[in-house]
């Protein structure tokens, strides 16, 4: 579960829900269980130190389709999220009551960030242009 934590849009503690064992961790720290504790903590460390190790080593090598999967798993914990923080990942809340749509004020955000986005693409644009210029051999005459 502690590998979760270096990753977006995972969650540890949900991995710990779906393995059975978050209220296990959760009652051993309530009733300070040095034991199971100890052995807890020395794996999240071990994990997160072998687990870091690895993604390192996968993203030189596979940049690219790390990223892209790093990136979905960002979008598929979005449609959770937001706008319906409820958790159920459905536009009814718990109750059956149909939830409204994000109010017009969201609007404002989502465009100011895809032109954000828009504006770091036309600089880096403009930055590879230009180191290409600056790189390009002169020939001589």
């Amino acid at each position: 579960a502690i590998c979760a934590m270096i990753l977006p849009g995972i969650s540890g503690s949900f991995l710990l829900l779906m393995l059975g064992l978050y209220q296990f961790v959760l009652d051993s720290v309530d009733e300070r269980d040095l034991v199971v504790i100890a052995v807890f903590g020395t794996g999240a460390v071990l994990g997160l130190a072998l687990f870091s190790s690895l993604l390192s080593w996968a993203l030189e090598r596979h940049e690219q389709p790390i990223l892209a999967g790093l990136i979905g798993l960002m979008f598929g914990s979005l449609r959770v999220l937001w706008p319906w923080p409820n958790g159920t990942g459905s536009e009814e809340s718990t109750n059956g009551a149909e939830l409204a749509l994000p109010a017009g004020d969201v609007w404002w955000p989502i465009g100011l960030a895809l032109l954000a986005g828009a504006a770091i693409v036309i600089v880096a644009r403009l930055a590879g242009a230009s180191e290409a210029v600056e790189h390009a051999e002169v020939p001589a005459r």
